[in-house]
This record gives structure tokens, C-alpha cells and sequence, in this order.
């Protein structure tokens, strides 16, 4: 009977030592632990229990694997006073001040940003990249060069058509000769906007015959166009001849008035053909529609023949060109 209470007795002590060892040894989660009235010296059991069970479903060690976030380089493990070691490869550093992530990859320590970038600017380890799209008829944009704002590049319209900003250059070395680059409107190069030029040519002789008198049109050397605003340059060339000395004047005629005349004092004689060449701008600018012809007269000498000659030399030219 004795032995019996004494089997007994061992037991149940052993039952009891189990149950307050248990949760210590085996891992299980337990949402009533630490109860509201459990002993005090009984608590920090129960969490730590939590906290491994936690570990086992989640397959990760809390501690090792929260990241280092600071802005020295650690050498230490989390306790703060143990050395990392071989143990500690791949372990996440995350640079407070910039915010780069390291990888612990030798035991130096060694410390290698993450991912890294090779000598051809690449990722040694692809990126995965978020799509952005950006509202319909909204510039993207750049820092500009000051660093205080921001410039305009380009936008989808509402009609989802590409749209450069005002002023948007081409690349240098598509440079034109003049250095200019600026991007220019199809229609308003098209419409002559950024400059444009008009010739008229007779190859024809041209006889004036008479006294002193007024200012005639030199046949075909009239053109009418509509100019938008520009500057304009006038150049009239043509070959003459005349019967006795005389003076004879080039007028070059906008509009109905003479904006330039020429006077030329012949003494060489009706042998001897003479080149006439005359150049005029315009710097008010032309608008809407004009007339510019050439016009001539004998100023004073006695009574005559002058001669437009095209047999004598180059056929006469009446040359506009409006710039932009």
C-alpha cells in the first residue's frame, strides 16, 4: 500500500512539472497567455513562448532578420556587443541618412550596396519597375537648371497627340548654319511665316525713246505677293545702253510709292553697255498684300533712246525675299 501511494505521488508530480515546462519547450501560440491574473514571475514565460511560436509560423528569427537602420556602418550583431561573424552573411543594412540598402557580405565586415550598379551603369540585378502614366494634356517634367522649379518636356494633348513645350530646341547636332535650333511650326514654314522669296526674269530687249519725262515701268520687273511683316530686300539687276549722254534714274517702287532712287550720270556713249545693280531693305516690314516694281525715267539730257539690253549681258531679274 505504501508503495502504491508512493508511485502514485511521483506521478502526479510529474504531471504538474510537465505542464509548468511545456510551454517552454515546445512553441504553441496561445492567445490567453499571459491571462489577466497570472503570477507575475510567470509572464515574461508566456511571451517569450508568443514570441518563438511566432517565429515557428512565420518561418523567420525576429530578431536576425529585422534590418539595420542607421547611419553608421554596423559591426555588431543585435545584442550590439557580439562581432558579426560568418553566421551573419546576408544580413540587410538600410543607410538612415540616404536611405541605401546593404547587403553583409564578408566577414571584414564588409558592407555592399544593394543592387549594384556594374561598370556598364546597369542593375547586376534587374529591377523590377512600377509603371507611372501620367494624367492626359500634362507636361512631364524635369528639375530645371537653377534647381528651384521645374521645365516642361512633353504631354499627350487632348487628342493624344504628342506636344513639345514653346521654344523646344533640337539637338545640337542638328544645328542649321545659322545656329539655329528653335522647333518651328509645319504650317507656318509651310505658309512662307519663316521667310520667303520671289523672282521675276526678261530676257527681252526694252526700248524707251523720248525727251525728258517721268518715271515708267520697266516691263515684267512687277510682282505682287502678300508679305507678313518681315523685313524685305529688294535687288533689281539688268544691262543698258543710250544714244547720248545722258542721266538717267532707277526707282524701286512699293505699294504705288518709290521707296529708293538711283540716279545714274551717263557720259560713256551709246557704244559701251553698262551693268545697273540696286539693292534696297526694307526694315519696316511689308504686310498683307504689296506691288514692287522697277521703274525708270530720263532725268535730263537731250532727247533719246535707252536701252534695257538683255543681248548685252544677263537677262534683267527683279528679286524679293521677305525674312522672318
Amino acid at each position: 500500500m505504501k508503495n502504491k501511494t508512493i508511485i502514485i505521488l511521483v506521478v502526479v508530480l510529474t504531471a504538474i512539472v510537465f505542464s509548468f515546462l511545456a510551454p517552454f519547450c515546445f512553441a504553441s501560440w496561445d492567445n490567453t497567455k499571459p491571462a489577466d491574473n497570472r503570477v507575475w514571475n510567470s509572464v515574461a514565460g508566456d511571451i517569450r513562448a508568443n514570441n518563438d511560436a511566432l517565429e515557428v509560423v512565420m518561418g523567420v528569427d525576429l530578431l536576425v532578420n529585422h534590418p539595420y537602420f542607421q547611419a553608421s556602418t554596423p559591426t555588431k550583431k543585435p545584442d550590439g556587443s557580439t562581432n558579426l561573424d560568418a553566421n551573419d552573411l546576408g544580413r540587410i543594412w538600410i543607410d538612415s541618412d540616404d536611405l541605401v540598402k546593404y547587403v553583409f557580405t564578408a566577414v571584414t565586415p564588409t558592407w555592399t550596396a544593394y543592387p549594384s550598379l556594374t561598370a556598364a551603369n546597369t542593375f547586376a540585378v534587374p529591377p523590377t519597375w512600377t509603371l507611372g502614366v501620367i494624367a492626359n494634356n500634362t507636361f512631364l517634367t524635369a528639375t530645371d537648371n537653377a534647381g528651384t522649379g521645374t521645365a516642361n518636356l512633353i504631354k499627350a494633348n487632348t487628342s493624344d497627340l504628342a506636344v513639345l513645350p514653346d521654344g523646344a530646341l533640337l539637338d545640337a547636332a542638328t544645328e542649321s548654319g545659322d545656329g539655329d535650333r528653335t522647333i518651328a511650326d509645319k504650317g507656318y514654314v509651310d505658309a512662307g511665316q519663316g521667310g520667303q522669296e520671289f523672282q521675276v526674269t526678261d530676257a527681252t530687249d526694252e526700248s524707251v525713246i523720248g525727251a525728258v519725262g517721268s518715271f515708267v515701268d520697266i516691263d515684267s520687273m512687277t510682282t505682287t505677293q502678300t508679305f507678313n511683316g518681315g523685313k524685305v530686300l529688294i535687288m533689281f539687276v539688268g544691262t543698258y545702253r543710250t544714244l547720248n549722254d545722258v542721266q538717267l534714274d532707277f526707282a524701286i517702287n512699293v505699294g504705288g510709292a518709290n521707296v529708293q532712287v538711283v540716279s545714274i550720270d551717263d557720259n560713256q556713249g551709246a557704244t559701251i553697255p553698262k551693268a545697273v545693280s540696286i539693292h534696297w531693305l526694307v526694315t519696316a516690314g511689308l504686310t498683307g498684300s504689296q506691288t514692287v516694281k522697277m521703274q525708270w525715267k530720263q532725268a535730263s539730257g537731250a532727247a533719246t533712246a535707252q536701252f534695257l539690253s538683255a543681248t548685252d549681258g544677263a537677262a534683267r531679274t527683279l528679286t524679293v525675299i521677305e525674312f522672318d
